[in-house]
């Protein structure tokens, strides 16, 4: 009958046979041929049902041992190939000719093809297909009803194609989109909302904060779908990113989750200004914060929104509102500080009114209460200003004469002005920033520091300076200076150099001269300390070597010097030329910012011991750059060679001139470098305000002496002098004369060591520089300043044990 073409009588004699005997191993075969027929012959209809009833064979059978063989394997072939086949011919002809009864036949032809063949290869681009369809009937139903219907079953599609991530990247872009287009189709989401009623006209939408509302099951399907878009989909186009976003932020405001809807609006503000969304944003976002009662950080938004020129250029509906609510968020804010009890707040608050406009009509009234709430909050002091400048500045005023009365109560409270302070201080500290984040965040990192998690607390310190560094720049500042003690504490020196020329080129202003000169003085102590290859000696780029001093003066070996081998041989390393210039371009910097006196002027701390203790910091910084500044001259002196091939023999009475020529040249300009080195470090001597500097600048002075008597003593006692026939008189001769010239050097370095232990006893500071110069003068003089040495046993006694403290019950 198939072959004859007879259609209708081929499916009733298959029919018939499957009647008869429907667990044959070819009943999928005779249904194929059912198939084959109705394809050839049947309606769209019938075709339909016959290949459903194909696959449903195969599912029915599936596993079942009934379709032996390769008969199984057929049947879903043929199942598989028969629903994909006409589902896609169906599918192009439907969307070219838009015939909706065709839309309908694929949509179960896919349907079936997706739940019957889930691991089929094409199983996801199927599903593609199947939501494409969705999305045609629902674009050409004109019944409202089911076209809602037909939108969420499309965005649904849609989602699943995503989830699924078997098709192409451009496909999951397509589909991602489609989704939250297709949900916005279905809740009929209009880009612009309706006009947000003022405060005025719907006053008591204000007067409570709202609870937010369960979010319904449509709703968060959307939502779903904005984040599905979002995770799944790379760069996103911007113009796309924003709507979500403001979408995402409209569930969420229309149900009165503002607090989540706040962080999407802020974040289109900020990110996303150019996008039409930001103004929608900022009218809800506002409003939003009103409802909250939160005016501080509407205020602080009107302030932002208010300075972004260009984008206002052409929003006047907008920026009269923005100014409108300027006005009233700051009369609000000093009233609700003044409401909960935050009275030195209050004052504040009402001060920055009155300064913003001294003319205006209420002025006398800002003074008023400006001063009344300093009184409540006990900053006397506070409202006696505020009460005098009313009393001045509006004589006739109705306010001054009860302002009169209050200051009269004030003055005669004047005798606990300081517990006020104290308590306002507290006060200020407390409620500074009206937000408890600032402070916690800076607790956390109180926390973190104190518990040595130094990597945490730099993140906690740079997440505040993000977060609150526009609002509080001081505050960003002095955290971000904080920083470099953590670095500084790891050893991570590059890290801290780094580290200090951002904050010089981002917080140099807020965080005060001082700091900048702390910066720029230990950037440069680091550089200085990186140009010297070697460990060095005493903070000096050198070797030294020395034998240590014998309590006898014995020398150890044969005499190749005049002096005792306990005399220092130095040698200096040269630094590397760019990290000095870098290193004394910091330093000079540092001194220039104290010289210039704008230090000590300008130092902003918030108490006397504070702003001593900050004055402190930076003269000891200002001491330390001069210090390094003198280190260059210092190691340029001790690199001046001892001349060699000496010989003061008077039997050669020419060579003896000669050598007490250069002798002589070389005592010149080692004495003029010692003098003008030693000068400079005199100056540091006499700067009291950092005996930590003072000290070791004492030491160098000892030092500097100390070297000029060393370089005599070690001097190599050339070998045609001390080897010969008259070796010992040639020898003799040598050493008296470096000897004559040494000893009253050694002499001055005693005294300048003595010196700087005088001044370490005075200034009652004691540092390894002092101890410096209580080990030189054990070397030079070990007869006179016997360096105390002492055996110490091991630490090896235990204390016995008498008493076990009882266990403690481990809790559940």
């Amino acid at each position: 009958y198939v072959e004859q073409g007879k259609a209708r009588e081929a499916v009733f004699t298959f029919r018939e046979l499957m009647r008869l005997d429907h667990t044959n191993k070819k009943v999928c075969e005779w249904q194929h041929n059912v198939v084959r027929a109705m394809l050839s012959g049947g309606t769209p209809r019938q075709q339909v049902d016959e290949i459903k009833r194909l696959v449903g064979l195969y599912k029915r059978y599936e596993g079942e041992n009934v379709l032996t063989g390769h008969y199984e394997e057929d049947c879903r072939r043929n199942a598989m190939s028969s629903a994909n086949q006409l589902g896609r011919v169906w599918h192009n002809e439907a969307l070219s000719t838009l015939n909706m009864s065709t839309l309908d036949y694929v949509e179960e032809l896919y349907d079936v093809y997706i739940r019957a063949f889930p691991r089929a290869e094409d199983r996801a681009e199927i599903e593609y297909y199947y939501a494409e369809i969705m999305w045609s009937r629902a674009e050409h139903e004109d019944d409202e009803e089911q076209a809602t219907e037909l939108w969420e079953d499309a965005a649904i599609a849609f989602t699943q194609v995503v989830e699924s991530g078997d098709v192409s990247d451009e496909l999951i872009r397509e589909s991602a989109y489609a989704s939250v287009l297709g949900w916005q189709n279905a809740l009929a989401v209009q880009p612009e909302p309706e006009d947000i009623p003022t405060e005025d006209e719907d006053p008591e939408r204000y007067e409570e904060i709202p609870e937010p509302q369960p979010i319904d099951d449509r709703n968060q399907q959307m939502l779903r779908a904005f984040d599905i878009y979002i995770d799944y989909v790379d760069n996103p186009d911007e113009s796309d990113l924003a709507d979500m976003k403001f979408y995402q932020a409209r569930i969420y405001w229309e149900h009165d989750h503002l607090e989540e809807a706040n962080e999407l609006f802020a974040d289109i503000l900020r990110n996303h200004r150019g996008h039409e969304v930001s103004r929608f944003s900022a009218n809800l976002l506002l409003d939003s914060l009103n409802r909250l009662q939160r005016y501080e950080e509407m205020h602080d938004w009107v302030e932002r929104m208010l300075s972004w020129d260009a984008w206002l250029a052409d929003q006047d509906e907008l920026y009269a509102t923005l100014n409108r609510l300027k006005s009233q968020a700051l009369r609000r804010t000093a009233e609700s500080y003044e409401d909960r009890g935050d009275y030195v707040a209050c004052g504040e608050k009402y001060r920055e009114i009155y300064n913003r406009d001294p003319q205006a009509d209420d002025a006398d009234e800002l003074l008023f209460n400006s001063g009344a709430c300093y009184e409540e909050g006990k900053s006397i002091g506070l409202a006696i200003r505020m009460f005098e400048t009313l009393s001045q500045q509006f004589p006739d005023a109705e306010l001054t004469q009860r302002a009169i009365v209050r200051l009269g109560n004030n003055y005669g409270a004047i005798a606990h002005y300081d517990q006020a302070a104290e308590r306002y201080e507290t006060y200020a500290r407390e409620y500074g920033g009206e937000e408890d984040a600032p402070e916690a965040l800076s607790n956390a990192v109180f926390y973190r520091r104190g518990i040595g998690d130094d990597q945490q607390a730099i993140e906690n310190t740079r997440f505040f300076i993000r977060q609150y560094g526009s609002d509080r720049p001081d505050e960003a500042a002095d955290a971000m200076f904080s920083i470099a003690a953590i670095y500084e504490k790891r050893g991570e020196m590059d890290a801290l150099v780094n580290h200090l020329e951002e904050y010089l080129s981002d917080f140099r202003r807020q965080g005060g001269p001082d700091r900048a000169l702390i910066a720029h003085a230990r950037i440069g102590q680091v550089l200085w300390d990186q140009s010297c290859p070697v460990d060095g000696e005493e903070g000096a780029c050198v070797r030294v070597e020395r034998e240590r001093s014998l309590a006898h003066g014995q020398q150890s070996g044969s005499r190749q010097q005049c002096g005792p081998d306990s005399a220092i041989d130095v040698t200096v390393v040269d630094r590397d030329p760019r990290l000095v210039r870098e290193a004394r371009q910091h330093f000079n910097r540092a001194v220039r910012a104290w010289n210039d006196g704008r230090v000590i002027e300008q130092i902003d701390a918030e108490d006397e011991g504070a702003l001593q203790a900050r004055q402190s910091r930076a003269a000891y910084w200002y001491a330390a750059s001069r210090f390094y500044m003198n280190e260059q001259d210092y190691e340029e002196y001790l690199s001046v060679d001892f001349p060699s091939g000496l010989d003061f023999d008077p039997r050669n009475e020419q060579r003896a001139q000669r050598s007490q020529e250069r002798f002589q040249q070389w005592l010149q300009r080692k004495g003029n470098l010692s003098e003008s080195t030693t000068e400079a470090y005199q100056e540091l001597v006499e700067f009291e305000r950092a005996p930590q500097w003072s000290i070791a600048a004492a030491a160098r002075i000892g030092q500097v002496s100390q070297n000029f008597s060393d370089a005599l003593f070690t001097a190599e006692i050339p070998r045609d002098v001390r080897e010969g026939e008259h070796s010992a008189e040639a020898t003799r001769a040598y050493c008296d004369t470096l000897t004559t010239e040494a000893q009253p050097l050694e002499d001055l370095s005693v005294d300048a060591f003595g010196y700087c232990l005088q001044q370490s006893t005075q200034l009652n500071w004691f540092n390894e520089w002092s101890e410096l110069c209580e080990r030189e003068l054990g070397q030079i003089r070990p007869q006179d300043f016997p360096t105390a040495s002492e055996l110490h046993a091991a630490p090896e006694g235990v204390a016995s044990i008498t008493h076990v403290q009882d266990a403690v019950l481990e809790l559940d």
